[in-house]
């Protein structure tokens, strides 16, 4: 077996998330990893866990607003299960063509339109400006461009092609 970094395989994920809260449990130790869970709207840390979570798990006493993991996210406002996200961002990062729509919708078992929406929100989350912090790893290829015209040669010029660039963050 070649030496290199390990890849999760997608029965280690359904067993690291067999459910919603172990999805939830990993948002939130993502999202809040101090375990301090300042308001998303006004930024204070007097809030508290709302005991029947209706409307939302959190509540903060100075802005008097609900919110939850997925608050000021591209999650937001969505009726999606956390564990549905988290697979379908899976989807999309572990291979290195991406996960169309189709897919994502089968995989998950979800209506295509739902899968297409979530696909764009996660590509969405991911060209945010952020601050890349501790070991991250950039690739890059090229898609696109007719065989037919280059059939004799070894490989498609890259200027018919499109450029595509990821990025993955280790914590």
């Amino acid at each position: 077996m070649p030496q290199g970094k390990k890849t999760l395989g997608i029965v280690e994920l359904l067993k690291l998330f067999p459910d919603e809260a172990s999805a939830r449990k990993w948002f939130e130790d993502v999202r809040w990893p101090n375990g301090e869970r300042p308001c998303p709207r006004c930024g204070s840390l007097d809030t508290y866990h709302v005991h029947n979570e209706k409307p939302m798990p959190y509540h903060c006493r100075d802005c008097e607003r609900y919110f939850s993991v997925k608050t000021g996210t591209v999650m937001r406002r969505s009726k999606i299960p956390l564990q549905k996200w988290l697979f379908a961002m899976y989807l999309l990062t572990s291979n290195p063509k991406g996960a169309s729509s189709l897919k994502i919708a089968r995989e998950l078992n979800i209506p295509q339109n739902t899968a297409w929406m979530m696909a764009q929100k996660i590509r969405e989350g991911w060209i945010q400006d952020i601050e890349l912090t501790g070991t991250v790893e950039v690739d890059e290829t090229f898609i696109g461009g007719k065989e037919s015209i280059f059939e004799n040669q070894s490989s498609i010029p890259s200027f018919y092609q499109t450029p595509i660039i990821s990025i993955v963050l280790y914590f």
